[in-house]
């Protein structure tokens, strides 16, 4: 009796195998992004500032030198006055 020994079957089962491989790992990454293992971030700082700029003509009459402007904070999270920067241009 001669038998014969044939590879058929090794193509699909490699390519089920790879298959399976790549799914894990798929639902690995969505597993830790969705649960947030990788990390959370601080959320940024919100609030409301009212800006009222004065001409000079105002300025003038009541005793200010120049324009000047008024910030009022308004609501949302504290403003720490050492972190303010005004640019003007």
């Amino acid at each position: 009796m001669i038998t014969k020994k044939s590879d058929d079957a090794v193509s699909p089962v490699i390519g089920v195998m790879l298959m399976l491989v790549v799914t894990v790992v798929i639902a690995a990454a969505v597993t830790i992004f969705a649960t947030g293992v990788v990390g959370e971030t601080e959320p940024a700082p919100v609030s409301v500032l009212d800006v009222e700029i004065f001409s000079n003509v105002f300025a003038l009459d009541h005793g200010l030198s120049g324009p000047n402007f008024w910030i009022t904070h308004l609501s949302g999270d504290a403003v720490d006055t050492k972190d303010i920067e005004i640019r003007l241009s």
